[in-house]
């Protein structure tokens, strides 16, 4: 069996609060020995990703796992009139419109655990995909796929709004028509979001936000 490993063995705080506490310590001088580390190769991905964005010309730009902020501050040189800057989705509120009636949207870590929210136009429904979200085995069935009919959506665009917690996340379809709720315990928080098109047609999201959610106690 693999041995726990904390950052301070004769500490008594959790070892997510370890974590927080060792990179707070070392962030002050992180990016100075990536640079040494990495002889100079993050700057030039990182001019390169800058140079790739600002042909787009984007008002927009969402920078996730936006970790000392680097990029975030480099992408300032760009035409884009906000950029925000995000650490993980594990507190946070994804929020657009769209017609689109085939899409997935994955949120995912860097140990590949994943949840996957498909909207499926011949099928009718909506699904939560939980399989790999991280830990599932405390209970037979918690590792499956929650599966909702949708059928009655607008002809054209209709909201979907996403409350991600770090145990739960619940999904808002056309302002509350059809509401979908599921608990989550991934083993870290998840990092990525990437948007699928599971159908044919062009996928266009309007007013896309995303947005942290605070705290209530």
């Amino acid at each position: 069996m693999a041995e726990k490993v904390n950052p301070y063995k004769d500490s008594d705080q959790s070892k997510k609060i370890q974590v927080t506490k060792m990179f707070d310590t070392i962030s002050k001088e992180y990016d100075g020995l990536n640079r040494v580390i990495s002889f100079g190769i993050d700057v030039k991905w990182r001019n390169k990703v800058v140079k790739l964005v600002a042909k787009e010309n984007p008002e927009n730009i969402l920078d996730i796992a936006t970790g000392t902020g680097d990029l975030a501050i480099s992408l300032t040189s760009t035409s884009a009139k906000e950029i925000i800057g995000f650490e993980h989705l594990n507190q946070s509120e994804i929020r657009f419109k769209t017609e689109a009636r085939d899409f997935q949207l994955k949120l995912s870590n860097r140990l590949n655990e994943q949840v996957l929210l498909a909207l499926k136009a011949e099928l009718q429904t909506f699904s939560i995909d939980r399989v790999i979200s991280g830990k599932i085995d405390f209970q037979e069935d918690f590792g499956s796929i929650q599966q909702m009919p949708v059928p009655d959506l607008p002809d054209g665009e209709f909201e979907i709004r996403i409350l991600i917690d770090h145990s739960s996340i619940e999904v808002f379809i056309n302002e509350g028509q059809y509401v979908m709720t599921a608990q989550l315990f991934p083993n870290e928080e998840y990092t990525d979001l990437t948007l699928e098109n599971l159908g044919d047609s062009e996928i266009t999201l309007e007013g896309f936000e995303l947005n942290e959610v605070k705290r209530i106690w």
